[in-house]
């Protein structure tokens, strides 16, 4: 069962704490000003503490690259963003109707990359709006060369073998960027391999060839990209997002 909460600062908080803790998972409108890493962070760790789930819609009309903003974002932080296939626009507003051209690709690149999202847990978090005091005197990584870009990094827990997976997004126009990692912040041997996974732009054929034989992997796009050691850390060069991607940093041979 769900819940319709509304935003007072906390995410399941205020006067009606004692009826939301009864509700499997949360539902909430998004307005343009809430959509910003901190805030999105901010709600995903309220719930989590909670032990809900939590999914966002809007009570607006955000515009497409605000959307595309909104999906990553709240994917990257554990939650999940309703498809504006048909939405409230606003009090006395047009509803909003988006195209699969629009935002197919961030909901296929959610299919596609599953094994990336299912059973992972926030274990950091660095870049645009974002501060992380479990790591502010042992940084793990850092974004070099742009302004707007967040980290959001998730790891399965109990699992050290697992990949640890940075979701990237870029809030601001596209570039390309370099993001420094420390090796042994993420397995002990300190032997890291690093891959991109972007998703795929949108092709009616391929996605309803994907639908049909229920194989979404065609729908994302992996990159080996360019890394560098500069003494106890790596550097990777990432393309311009568009706006999201996820880093898949892997235990090295």
């Amino acid at each position: 069962m769900s819940c319709n909460l509304a935003w007072n600062g906390s995410v399941f908080g205020g006067k009606g704490e004692p009826v939301t803790m009864l509700f499997d998972f949360g539902m909430a409108e998004m307005g343009l000003d809430k959509v910003k890493p901190d805030f999105l962070l901010r709600a995903s760790r309220d719930a989590r503490r909670r032990g809900k789930a939590m999914v966002y819609t809007s009570h607006q009309n955000l515009g497409i690259p605000t959307y595309r903003l909104a999906i990553a974002g709240c994917y990257a932080t554990g939650m999940h963003f309703m498809v504006p296939w048909d939405q409230f626009g606003g009090v006395n507003k047009p509803r909003v109707f988006s195209r699969p051209v629009d935002l197919a690709d961030l909901y296929s690149f959610v299919r596609a990359n599953t094994f990336c999202l299912d059973g992972y847990e926030d274990a950091a978090a660095v870049g645009y709006r974002l501060k992380d005091s479990r790591w502010e005197k042992n940084l793990i990584l850092s974004v070099e060369g742009a302004d707007q870009v967040s980290a959001f990094v998730r790891a399965k827990p109990k699992d050290d073998k697992a990949p640890v997976v940075v979701h990237l997004i870029d809030w601001g126009k596209p570039a390309s960027f370099k993001i420094k990692l420390r090796p042994k912040a993420f397995f002990v041997t300190g032997n890291i391999a690093v891959s991109l996974r972007i998703p795929l732009a949108y092709d009616k054929s391929i996605h309803e060839k994907a639908e049909e034989v229920k194989d979404y992997t065609p729908l994302s796009k992996e990159i080996v990209i360019k890394t560098t050691a500069e003494g106890n850390w790596t550097v990777a060069e990432i393309p311009a997002l568009s706006p999201w991607g996820m880093l898949i940093v892997s235990e090295g041979k």
